[in-house]
């Protein structure tokens, strides 16, 4: 916040926490920043505090602790009086346990601390405050709907307003996929990271064919502890298949620069929606999920068309410009380098699950127009929503997917209906006058996993609609993809020793029945 003390960081970076969440901070240097800052710090703020976990959790309160206990090497210093095992640090967390649980697959931290429930004050907000409120009686009585659905879908209650209100989103979404999509007006949100770059990788080839401006960076790849011994390609193809990383080995960046006039009924040039993907320049915000546009990109020389450009991340000058989104949508005539933009340059980062743990360069950034729901976490979304429920794993999926709007009617849902929805949702595209049979062909083309063969004349497309889908044969993929029905979307993770509907049921530690 400007001209106060206050501050914003992530928690790994705020604490200097590695992989292995081992702490970089040395307590006993004053002189470094980072020990100034904890050192300095009364008031911790944590957001999203339902994604961490035990292990950063336990890091954090380690840190804390030892920052309180530790003297400087300085005369006549007097370490803070340690209050508990948070030192002398007052903790505010911000969290909603109905989301998604850690990203990393460990317990989060509540259920790791008894100290949690006993120390700490809890005050509860039963709204969704994204929600705009409004003087209008019928947008009120909607929104009051809408909470109920959210319940509902938040503890895996397929009910009837939960239907209803899936079924009215795919109303709201037919005929959409990214071969049709506009590239300003909706984000789309999808549970796993192959289907969004499939949208992304489909509508920045588009951009590219309208705006002319295109360029593909491939990452390349190091052995461990060189700067120049770069890995040949066969043995790139390999590691491609391990890598994990939020970076793209292959990173496509398309639409119009800053400077080109826009097109014909547009007030400003369409510039790449990107996100960045590291901590880049923290202090400054530009750090690990910061929503904006690439204005401009290098290297500059022989600018392709229709997207046939590739250049490798070690080729010198590659770079691209990136505006927040604040000062994008702002009315600013001049922007200042570091406070409204940065040159984001290719960043080495460790490739961990590949053998010998080589190194990838490439750019941090990563397209917008499509997201993973865990990307969209802590995100108010002020446009539409194109929401996929197909791949759903965790419990909290559709509960963040449809909490991110500031109007219901600003959430769309694309993509395959659940599979018992399915005769309800094409009698409901019937009804507003949409052609089933391309509804559900376009549908299908947002994930590709399913292909789908029009009824033949005579039958009722809205009838038996599932027989008219098979999955798509992949050699690779190991599991089939399955159709599955609203309640075992809401409720992904039940109990698989019994018939009960919780995630976590007292028979699951009973032996497992012949």
């Amino acid at each position: 916040m400007p001209r106060t003390p206050v501050l914003a960081f992530t928690l790994h970076y705020l604490f200097a926490l590695t992989m292995e969440l081992e702490s970089k901070i040395d307590p006993s240097k004053p002189q470094d920043e980072k020990t100034q800052r904890l050192r300095k710090m009364t008031v911790l703020f944590l957001d999203e505090a339902s994604m961490i976990d035990d292990g950063t959790w336990l890091a954090l309160k380690d840190q804390l602790t030892t920052m309180a206990e530790t003297p400087l090497q300085e005369p006549g210093y007097k370490p803070h009086p340690t209050k508990d095992e948070f030192g002398a640090v007052h903790l505010v967390l911000c969290c909603d346990y109905k989301q998604l649980p850690p990203a990393t697959s460990r317990p989060p931290f509540i259920a790791a601390d008894s100290a949690v429930l006993k120390k700490f004050r809890f005050r509860m907000l039963r709204q969704n405050r994204r929600l705009a409120t409004s003087p209008d009686p019928a947008q009120q009585r909607r929104q009051e709907a809408f909470h109920t659905t959210l319940e509902d879908i938040a503890h895996g209650r397929a009910s009837e307003g939960a239907r209803e209100f899936a079924v009215e989103a795919y109303v709201r979404g037919a005929g959409k996929n990214q071969s049709n999509v506009g590239f300003e007006e909706s984000t789309a949100c999808f549970t796993k990271r192959r289907y969004r770059d499939t949208w992304n990788r489909k509508v920045l080839e588009r951009s590219a064919k309208q705006h002319l401006r295109a360029l593909r960076v491939k990452a390349v790849f190091a052995t461990r502890g060189t700067e120049s011994q770069w890995i040949r390609q066969e043995a790139a193809n390999a590691i491609q298949r391990t890598v994990r990383s939020q970076s793209l080995v292959n990173l496509r960046l398309a639409g119009q620069w800053l400077a080109d006039p826009p097109r014909p009924g547009a007030s400003r040039p369409h510039c790449m929606r990107a996100m960045l993907v590291a901590n880049v320049d923290v202090p400054h915000g530009f750090a690990n999920g910061t929503a904006g546009r690439v204005v401009h990109w290098g290297p500059e020389a022989e600018e392709a068309t229709e997207g046939r450009r590739m250049v490798l991340a070690n080729v010198p000058g590659v770079q691209a410009r990136f505006y927040t989104e604040a000062a994008w949508t702002s009315e600013k005539k001049h922007f200042l380098p570091e406070i409204d933009f940065i040159d984001v340059q290719p960043r080495r980062e460790t490739v961990g699950t590949a053998r010998g743990k080589p190194t990838m360069l490439q750019l941090t950034i990563q397209p917008a127009y499509a997201l993973t729901i865990h990307k969209i976490q802590s995100l108010t979304i002020f446009i539409t929503v194109q929401g996929c429920m197909e791949g759903v794993f965790a419990m909290g999926h559709i509960y963040v997917l449809a909490s991110r709007v500031t109007d219901p009617v600003l959430f769309q849902l694309v993509g395959m209906p659940p599979e018992d929805l399915l005769d309800e949702v094409a009698r409901a595209w019937r009804e507003a006058g949409e052609d089933v049979d391309d509804c559900f062909a376009k549908a299908a083309e947002v994930t590709n996993e399913w292909c789908y063969t029009p009824a033949t004349s005579g039958q009722d497309p809205c009838t038996n609609v599932r027989a008219c889908f098979t999955p798509v044969a992949a050699v690779e993929r190991r599991v089939p993809p399955r159709l599955k029905t609203l309640a075992a979307i809401l409720n992904p993770q039940v109990c698989p020793f019994c018939d009960c509907d919780l995630p976590l049921c007292g028979n699951m530690w009973q032996p497992r029945p012949a």
